[in-house]
């Protein structure tokens, strides 16, 4: 009977032990080239999304400079825009400048016939403040229809524009506006019993203007809101500068 020394004896394991491992291993050898090439994948991927997260990042720098200069531009144009509607508003408040509207006069009842002579109202209205108003100081006149834009005490009557031929004549009517307070219609013969404004003929925009001032009025309580030609003013009290309201913007800075 033959004897295996120690060092055979050594080889023959490592052979056996090298044996079962790459028997154990075999099958593990597919899934490792697997997931190696899986993991390759990932990575192209991951450098694909970097590149097209670079391009997006670009267009994105490139969109946001664009969406500056389109944000200036049309800034640009709203300023130039409303440059335009004040030179047109001053334009049309120069055109309005010998004209008042009376407010609070009931309009003619078409059922009884009643005629609506516009030119004679003024007149009227003129003697009740005891200021003379000839025909030919009126050049036109003419019922207006009740504008959304105004909300005075008087909106509910149909307002009369009334043109004179001058402004002296304009300015002389408008200035007697206060001998109204105490008058009504019925003094000039209607059964009504209105109250009779005078205000000066204010551009649409003005209108729209003169609401807020209103308002800003109340919530601020100022004591003095008026206008001249055409123009807006505000007073917070008899003690304190005189504000020029052109626009919603100065309103803003009123104290």
């Amino acid at each position: 009977m033959s004897t295996i020394n120690t060092e055979e004896l050594l080889r023959l394991l490592d052979k056996k032990l090298e044996e079962k491992f790459n028997e154990k291993l075999a099958p593990l050898s597919g899934t490792i080239i697997e997931l190696r090439d899986k993991v390759e994948d990932v990575m192209n991927h991951i450098q694909f999304v970097n590149a097209k997260f670079d391009d997006i990042t670009k267009n994105m720098d490139a969109l946001a400079e664009e969406n500056k200069v389109l944000k200036n531009t049309l800034r640009s144009l709203e300023a130039s825009i409303q440059s335009v509607a004040m030179d047109l508003n001053d334009l049309e408040l120069y055109g309005r400048r010998e004209c008042i509207e009376i407010r609070g006069i009931p309009p003619p009842r078409v059922a009884l016939q009643e005629t609506d002579d516009t030119n004679d109202i003024a007149v009227q209205v003129g003697e009740l403040m005891g200021v003379t108003i000839e025909p030919e100081d009126i050049s036109v006149s003419h019922r207006l229809k009740i504008s959304q834009n105004y909300i005075g005490r008087s909106a509910k009557e149909p307002p009369i524009i009334v043109k004179f031929t001058r402004r002296d004549v304009k300015e002389k009517f408008y200035r007697a506006r206060g001998q109204l307070c105490l008058k009504t219609t019925s003094d000039l013969g209607y059964v009504q019993d209105n109250k009779i404004y005078i205000a000066e003929s204010l551009t649409e925009l003005n209108k729209k203007l003169f609401n807020r001032c209103l308002n800003v009025r109340r919530e601020k309580a100022y004591q003095f809101l008026w206008t001249s030609n055409g123009r807006i003013y505000m007073r917070k009290d008899k003690d304190s500068r005189t504000n020029i309201i052109a626009s919603p913007n100065d309103l803003l800075k009123l104290p």
